[in-house]
């Protein structure tokens, strides 16, 4: 009976999303899956990678679309890219030949075939990876417990950055800026070879910058946090966050661990929130859309345009 009325309330959730999703103009796919990870080929913004997280060993699979989300097809085989590897932590397209996968205890995997086959990087040194992340063609890589990692040769060879042997749950990179969050440390940026933090307020998930307008944002296990400046403010309260983005170089898109995704002002005022109820994991903006990876409610594509006021 009660296996019964949980069921009942795991429809009516999907449900409710999918009613949403229909007033918004977004799509819903690879339902009732985990998206642990997710990342789009730059070049080409319909070529999307999901990893899925999952309890039963063997099922770390790396999953794809090269039509914008229409069509999907698992990589690698239609295999677990190890055999006792339950989750996909980290994807990255390099190319779209240059395929990588990081896992939760089973290390670092490249394709070199566009994904038809993967296998172990055997020389990385760390067998837990958290993020990767690609710009101006070097690779970088977030580790459990070894600090970050690069490569500009295309996964070939990698060079430790540092910060130490800390604990990195993910990067954010563009053309002159790395930010890497931790849950210990909390956001610390590096250029020109130097590490410095710049919060500490909180547990850090993931963190945003707009080289632009100097607007800064974390996603914390206490609350969304908001600096356009030296001083650090809390925008949302009493919350989870385990995603933030910064769109149109003023506007916070910040994924919530229970409560969907909040659309919120440089001044720290919510405008919106969207999917609300489900549990957000990752988040990537790729055109005009907005991809939103959950926890067992699959991958979300919105337009941006339901962002706007």
């Amino acid at each position: 009976m009660l296996r019964s009325f949980f069921a009942l309330l795991i429809l009516i959730a999907s449900a409710y999303a999918a009613l949403a999703e229909a007033d918004l103009g977004s799509r819903q796919m690879l339902n009732g899956r985990i998206i642990r990870a997710l990342a789009v080929y730059a070049d080409d913004p319909t070529h999307i990678l999901v990893g899925q997280k999952s309890g039963k060993p063997g099922s770390a699979f790396v999953f794809q679309s090269v039509d914008g989300g229409q069509n999907w097809k698992s990589l690698n085989g239609n295999k677990s890219l190890a055999a006792d590897a339950t989750d996909v932590q980290a994807v990255v397209a390099v190319s779209k030949q240059v395929l990588l996968a990081g896992t939760w205890k089973h290390g670092l995997h490249i394709s070199r075939d566009g994904g038809r086959h993967f296998f172990p990087v055997t020389d990385f040194p760390s067998s837990d990876i958290r993020d990767l992340q690609v710009a101006d063609g070097v690779i970088y890589a977030a580790t459990g417990r070894q600090g970050v990692f690069s490569s500009d040769d295309e996964g070939k060879s990698w060079k430790a950055l540092g910060p130490g042997k800390d604990f990195i749950w993910s990067l954010a990179v563009s053309k002159d800026l790395l930010l890497a969050s931790s849950p210990e440390q909390g956001v610390l940026e590096y250029q020109q070879q130097t590490w410095r933090k710049i919060f500490d307020k909180d547990i850090a998930y993931a963190a945003a910058a707009s080289e632009i307008s100097g607007l800064h944002a974390v996603a914390g296990e206490t609350g969304l946090h908001v600096s356009t400046g030296d001083e650090w403010r809390k925008a949302i309260a009493d919350e989870k966050f385990s995603d933030v983005l910064i769109f149109d170089e003023d506007l916070i898109v910040a994924g919530s661990w229970s409560n969907g995704v909040a659309v919120v002002s440089p001044d720290g005022k919510e405008r919106k929130r969207l999917l609300e109820g489900l549990a957000v994991v990752h988040m990537q903006i790729v055109g005009d859309n907005l991809l939103v990876g959950t926890w067992g409610n699959g991958l979300h594509i919105i337009p941006l345009a339901q962002f706007l006021p």
